[in-house]
């Protein structure tokens, strides 16, 4: 089939974003045109098996993602094309956040967490590779004194153990490619919970390591600019440490 101009630019977001909800779709490609037009072209598209639907939303509605035969016929890039029903509302609450970050200006380059697997597959052993943490995206950011950093992102809607935690934490000291590690986590008792495993880890964390904040996932949503981030000796809004100025900043893989 013949892609249009349209049809690129949304296999490529797909392909970017991993998975798409239906009304992201419409409100992004298909703005003041029939919800009928646009789910009649997804249809195409899934005919060609350029992609794939997923349902199970809570809403009803579906979301979208590659295929791996799309994916390749497209350009060869990493894509995700498996959603199991146990990881489908985290990653769909990943998109929302990627979005929201993206909408404001504060994430400014985002490198979405089947590229930096595909990445660490590729240059790391199998070993280390199957034991690394991987985290759900990694964000280039300019802090509002003008230097450009990056941010690890760790969507968490349930607790892990507190060892797993601590684990984490012994691989993000050594990453001095990293400024800070931020949870985005479900409700508070997460982020406590988050902070106590730091508090109690035994390592000792160098002082180019990069450092712990968390924020709860409703208040990014709500209000990005005014969201809390915890973590550090005060608590700050995210606005009074990240600008959103427009800036392509490239982050590690």
């Amino acid at each position: 089939m013949k892609l249009t101009d349209r049809d690129l630019k949304l296999l490529l977001e797909i392909q970017n974003f991993g998975l798409l909800p239906t009304n992201s779709i419409h409100l992004r490609h298909f703005s003041g045109i029939a919800l009928t037009t646009a789910l009649r072209r997804l249809r195409v598209l899934e005919e060609a098996r350029f992609i794939q639907r997923i349902t199970g939303l809570s809403n009803g509605g579906h979301a979208w993602c590659m295929t791996s035969q799309g994916a390749e016929r497209l350009n060869g890039e990493p894509t995700k094309t498996s959603f199991p029903q146990q990881i489908l509302k985290h990653d769909l609450a990943l998109t929302q956040l990627r979005m929201g970050l993206e909408e404001v200006g504060i994430a400014q380059a985002w490198i979405p967490e089947h590229v930096i697997r595909k990445r660490m597959a590729e240059s790391g052993s199998f070993r280390s590779f199957r034991r690394a943490n991987i985290p759900d995206g990694l964000m280039g950011v300019e802090t509002l004194n003008g230097k450009t950093q990056a941010y690890a992102i760790e969507l968490e809607l349930t607790a892990k153990s507190q060892a797993r935690y601590r684990e984490i934490f012994r691989q993000y000291e050594k990453r001095n490619d990293l400024h800070a590690y931020w949870y985005v986590v479900q409700k508070p008792t997460i982020g406590n919970q988050i902070t106590t495993a730091r508090q109690q880890s035994s390592y000792r964390y160098g002082a180019q390591a990069p450092f712990l904040i968390w924020s709860v996932f409703e208040d990014v949503m709500s209000d990005p600019l005014n969201a809390k981030i915890y973590g550090q000796d005060e608590d700050l809004l995210l606005g009074e440490v990240l600008t959103t100025r427009a800036k392509s900043v490239l982050v590690p893989a």
